[in-house]
C-alpha cells in the first residue's frame, strides 16, 4: 500500500470512530438503531388526496394533487408520518377556514403550506383540543414502535401492546395504528 492509500484508510477509520463516539455520547445504544431499509414505507398519496379534496371543498379552493406544489405535499406527508391522522388535519382545515375565510387579511393564508407548516401546526392542534403526536410520551412510544416493527418486519404482541397504549393516550391515526395491531 502507498502512503496515500494508508492515509485514506486511516481517515475512514477515524470517521467511523468519531461516529461511534458521537453515538455513545448521545446515550444511544445499538438497540435504538433503526434499519430504515427494513421499515415498511408508507404511501400517503391516498391520504394527501383526501386532505386536499376536503380542503378544496371546505375552503372553496381548487388544489389538484398533480398541480399542488411539492412543498405543500411534503408538509402534509410530514404531518401524517409524525402520526397525525387525516381527521386531525381535516379538523384544522375546518377551524382555520371558519376563522380566516371571511377575513380579507387572512384569506390569502388559507393554503396547505400555511396550515401544515410545523411551526404553526401544533398550535392549531392545541386550538382544536387534539392529541399532539409530538408530546414526549407519545413520541417515545412511536419511536419504540417503529424500531420494533422495523427490526422484526412483522406485527407481534409487543407492537400490538404499544399500539394499544397509544390508543389509550388518545392517539387516533388509525392508518398508522393498524400496521402494528394484530
Amino acid at each position: 500500500m502507498k502512503n496515500n492509500e494508508i492515509l485514506k484508510e486511516l481517515e475512514k477509520c477515524q470517521r467511523v470512530i468519531n461516529k461511534c463516539i458521537l453515538t455513545l455520547s448521545q446515550g444511544i445504544d445499538e438497540s435504538d438503531h433503526v434499519d430504515y431499509k427494513k421499515i415498511k414505507r408508507i404511501d400517503y398519496t391516498k391520504q394527501v388526496k383526501e386532505v386536499l379534496q376536503y380542503f378544496n371543498k371546505v375552503a372553496d379552493r381548487n388544489y389538484n394533487l398533480l398541480d399542488i406544489n411539492i412543498v405543500a405535499k411534503k408538509l402534509i406527508v410530514q404531518r401524517l408520518s409524525e402520526g397525525n391522522s387525516v381527521e386531525t388535519l381535516k379538523k384544522i382545515i375546518a377551524l382555520k377556514t371558519k376563522e380566516w375565510k371571511s377575513k380579507v387579511s387572512m384569506n390569502m393564508y388559507l393554503r396547505p403550506a400555511t396550515l401544515f407548516n410545523k411551526d404553526k401546526f401544533y398550535t392549531y392542534i392545541d386550538e382544536i383540543g387534539g392529541v399532539r403526536s409530538d408530546s414526549p410520551e407519545i413520541k417515545k412510544i412511536l419511536r419504540k414502535l417503529t424500531v420494533e416493527f422495523g427490526r422484526k418486519g412483522i406485527r407481534n404482541k409487543e407492537s400490538d401492546k404499544l399500539a394499544k397504549q397509544l390508543i389509550e393516550l388518545g392517539y387516533d391515526n388509525k392508518d398508522f395504528l393498524k400496521m402494528y395491531t394484530l
